[in-house]
């Protein structure tokens, strides 16, 4: 049989008792014949199955993110509100008894010094005047004798018992004006010395050079054949002293001490020797002779702390030596621990 045309679908279409028809269905959603459902009030809402795991799914949050907030305070924690109003989370914590503590907050067998203070805050009358000073708060005298979670190597104190067993002359000592910026120079050398180890041949080191001392405003200072006649001697007598293996500059490391604190930092050179790992921490130092052994001792905290990270690192190589390498003097002072304190305290 022949398939109807379109017209003569149409007609058929039109011809059906209305009962009979097939719901027009849209795109998105129920059919238009169907009516939609009755939705209630908000109570009608709150009290369906639906409303109540809701709401406990909400309450179940709000715990979770107060007890994040609440647990985060290492020393002190400092609890805001309105006098006004009562904050809703003292309902969620079914802890209502805060508003009224004064001294002390009982958790079982736990008891935490507690403290409330109101502070009333006027609104502005007049117009502040202008002050070209700027009041720094003063900080507090009480001080936790816990150690600080976060530690950086510059903030390791001296250790007691360190001495410099050796110190090595091997260049001569770099002029330096003394109105140079000492920390340009010293990012100058410690960029220098890194591109010389990185890349030792190459073609236009001179160049390079003059590149980085222009960079920090030290080509009237410094001239580039100055500076790599420096670096050539501190890098010969590496290679004669300790006939490295491999050699890393700049090394970034991340490291929990035993104490549980988190020290980040970089390490300027290690060396990698048959003898076992070698660390040369770069100084800008440019103090005459007698001062040098004062000086690397100085150092002793953060070099106990790069001998951490390194000795972790590679736990089956022999000790690692540690070196304050005075780049403005030609020289270089090993520093070495006769004890073996912890002391993860920081510099004052």
């Amino acid at each position: 049989s022949q398939r109807p045309q379109p017209d003569a679908l149409r007609r058929q279409k039109a011809q059906k008792p209305p009962e009979t028809r097939t719901p027009r269905r849209p795109r998105h959603g129920i059919p238009r014949t169907t009516p939609l459902p009755s939705v209630g009030t908000l109570d009608d809402l709150q009290a369906s199955s639906a409303g109540i795991k809701s709401q406990s799914t909400a309450i179940s949050e709000d715990l979770r993110l107060l007890y994040v907030g609440l647990t985060r305070a290492r020393d002190t924690l400092v609890l805001v509100h309105d006098p006004a109003t009562v904050p809703s989370w003292l309902d969620i914590a079914n802890a209502q008894d805060l508003l009224t503590t004064e001294t002390a907050l009982n958790l079982g067998e736990t008891t935490i010094p507690f403290a409330v203070t109101s502070h009333i805050y006027e609104p502005l009358l007049t117009t502040p005047t202008v002050t070209t000073s700027i009041q720094v708060p003063v900080r507090t005298p009480i001080r936790t004798q816990r150690p600080p979670l976060l530690i950086t190597p510059s903030s390791r104190a001296a250790i007691p018992g360190a001495t410099v067993t050796d110190t090595i002359e091997f260049g001569k000592a770099l002029n330096i004006p003394a109105a140079i910026n000492a920390r340009d120079y010293g990012d100058a050398m410690h960029r220098i010395i890194a591109a010389e180890i990185q890349n030792p041949k190459h073609p236009d080191r001179k160049g390079r050079a003059a590149r980085l001392l222009a960079h920090w405003e030290l080509e009237n200072h410094l001239s580039p054949d100055q500076v790599l006649a420096t670096i050539d001697t501190y890098l010969q007598w590496i290679k004669e002293k300790f006939s490295p293996t491999r050699q890393l500059i700049e090394v970034p490391f991340s490291h929990t001490t035993a104490d549980g604190q988190q020290a980040t930092g970089f390490i300027d050179h290690l060396i990698l020797t048959p003898t076992g790992p070698v660390i040369l921490d770069h100084k800008i130092f440019p103090g005459g002779k007698v001062t040098w052994e004062e000086a690397a001792l100085s150092y002793s905290g953060q070099l106990h702390l790069y001998q951490q990270v390194v000795s972790a690192a590679y736990p089956d190589q022999p000790a690692v030596e540690c070196w304050i390498h005075l780049v403005s003097s030609g020289a270089a002072l090993r520093v070495t621990r006769n004890s073996n304190p912890s002391n993860l305290v920081p510099a004052l």
